[in-house]
């Protein structure tokens, strides 16, 4: 029987486990009902985490392209292009 990490156990509820790994962690989720719990409360967690961030404004195009690097242009003296 493989051991699943939790490392891996978050990574499989936030949707980025290697792909190669999930039938492993799905299998293990069958057999194990305290790992499936386990799972469960990153999930309810993780959404918990991120519903605050839902309900933020988006990024201005200006501050997009300042932090990919892009010139914005020049700023004048009272904050505006």
């Amino acid at each position: 029987m493989t051991k699943i990490s939790d490392a891996d156990l978050m990574a499989y509820a936030d949707g980025v486990l290697p792909r190669h790994l999930r039938p492993l962690v799905r299998q293990a989720l069958l057999r194990d009902p305290t790992l499936l719990e386990k799972l469960e409360s990153y999930i309810i967690t993780n959404r918990g985490l991120a519903a605050p961030f839902d309900r933020l404004p988006p990024v201005p195009d200006r501050l997009r392209r300042l932090l990919a690097g892009e010139n914005a242009g020049p700023v004048s003296a009272g904050g505006s292009r």
